[in-house]
């Protein structure tokens, strides 16, 4: 599968999940260590069923129906879309993604520091952008978000 296409299906999931949690857990206050969040719960995003336990500085939805995990970072507020490559390769051994291509080259999705190289990659060529403050964690640049309102008119 093209990793900017994969990285863009992660990004947008764990936005919308991270959004809906907000929205259906309105008396949390403490959104940078979720210490008020409910260790576990349920949400629906979409057509899927979403069970979710806290842990640590994060949490992991797993999709009712289709296995999906999306394991949101500890940077829920300041970046719910950036991805890194440990949740990326959890959310593509869920969905059985077993490799990922970009730029003429084919890199495990089951292995972090191959996904890691191929996000600086990306990264490099504009694509991704380095979440600031961060360990390593990248956003879809600006840009490319862009280009695909235009394709979406």
């Amino acid at each position: 599968m093209n990793a900017q296409e994969i990285i863009r299906q992660y990004s947008d999931l764990q936005a919308s999940l991270v959004a809906s949690l907000r929205s259906n857990l309105r008396h949390v206050q403490d959104w940078e260590f979720l210490t008020d969040v409910p260790k576990r719960g349920r949400l629906v995003v979409g057509d899927e069923g979403w069970r979710y336990g806290r842990h640590g500085a994060g949490v992991q939805f797993i999709g009712e129906r289709t296995g999906r995990v999306v394991d949101a970072h500890v940077g829920l507020l300041r970046s719910p879309s950036a991805v890194d490559a440990w949740r990326l390769s959890q959310f593509c051994e869920a969905i059985g993604i077993a490799t990922v291509h970009y730029g003429g080259r084919t890199f495990s999705a089951q292995d972090e520091g191959e996904l890691e190289l191929c996000l600086r990659e990306l990264a490099r060529e504009g694509i991704l952008v380095e979440v600031p403050h961060s360990a390593r964690l990248w956003l879809l640049s600006p840009r490319v978000d862009a280009l695909r309102e235009v394709e979406r008119d």
